[in-house]
């Protein structure tokens, strides 16, 4: 009996193969003719199904003439239809020319569209000669437009030379400019060597100014062999400000070391400062283990602080 049962259902399963696939064929095809995919077989489409699919064709057509695609066939639309496409078209055109883009056709512009897109077009060069572009156009500005933009031009080349920017045209500068601008880079030179960076040109400084560079950069560099920074140049120490460096550096390792730092040299600590360290290590591993840090080693915790700890570990769960 049982056999029979299955044998039975195994014969309802594949008769009903063929069933499902006629139905997904027929899905897929139906999907096919209304998005205008692959092949579709009209033939295989019910009455109201080839309407629609003659609806979502129709629909189709009339986007791509509304977004003036290639494949716009204006014989397919109706009159309305073709008139809201065809004036798509002209404002898509007057878009293109108001932007300038090559795509415009002045050709289908009315006397009206024409006097604005040329309006467009010259506050366009407008800006771009006051921005001081290379789009400029400058036979297509008036006269008082020119008088602007020569005005705007020469306060940038200005702003140009006393920054050292490019482009600089030195021989546009009046006297009091020129003199303004000397004055002006002679300052920021002297800042640059004060600070001692790469673009400073010793040769241009005074033998006053020569000396108080030399001063700052003394200054600074007693300060870089202070703090233990890499600009430091021992080779241009005296001997007792060797002496002095050597003593702030052991007091710089000796606070590394007592913060807890990676650049901490143990063997240069006294054995006073290595007592000293010792227990500040001893309180930063409590107070990571009390926290619940990574960093703790609970075997360098003592009987009570161990305890202390499992109590800080419940009380945080």
């Amino acid at each position: 009996m049982r056999r029979l049962w299955l044998l039975s259902l195994i014969c309802l399963t594949i008769s009903l193969v063929p069933a499902f696939s006629r139905s997904s064929n027929h899905d897929s095809n139906l999907s096919n003719c209304r998005h205008g995919w692959g092949e579709c077989d009209y033939s295989a489409l019910t009455p109201s199904q080839a309407a629609d699919v003659a609806a979502s064709k129709h629909r189709r057509e009339l986007s791509d003439c509304m977004r003036g695609y290639q494949s716009c066939d204006y014989s397919k639309l109706s009159m309305s239809e073709t008139n809201s496409a065809r004036a798509a078209e002209q404002q898509r055109n007057l878009s293109n020319c108001e932007e300038g883009w090559s795509s415009c056709d002045k050709s289908k512009l009315s006397k009206l569209e024409m006097t604005g897109v040329a309006d467009i077009k010259h506050k366009r060069n407008l800006s771009h000669c006051m921005d001081g572009w290379a789009l400029c156009d400058h036979s297509e500005l008036t006269d008082a437009e020119a008088k602007s933009v020569l005005a705007v031009e020469h306060e940038q080349n200005i702003t140009n030379c006393k920054n050292a920017w490019s482009p600089c045209e030195p021989s546009m500068l009046t006297p009091t400019e020129a003199a303004a601008n000397a004055v002006f880079r002679h300052q920021h030179n002297l800042s640059d060597c004060m600070e001692d960076w790469g673009s400073c040109d010793d040769s241009k400084l005074s033998l006053v100014e020569a000396s108080q560079v030399a001063v700052a950069r003394f200054k600074s560099r007693i300060t870089a062999c202070r703090n233990g920074w890499g600009s430091c140049d021992g080779s241009k120490l005296s001997g007792t400000q060797a002496a002095e460096m050597a003593t702030a550096e052991l007091q710089h390792n000796f606070s590394d070391c007592r913060d807890g730092w990676k650049s901490c040299d143990h063997s240069k600590l006294t054995d006073q400062q290595a007592k000293e360290v010792t227990v500040f290590d001893h309180q930063r591993n409590v107070s990571a283990c009390e926290n619940g840090w990574k960093s703790c080693d609970h075997l360098k915790l003592s009987p009570s602080e161990a305890v202390r700890v499992k109590a800080a570990e419940r009380a945080n769960r």
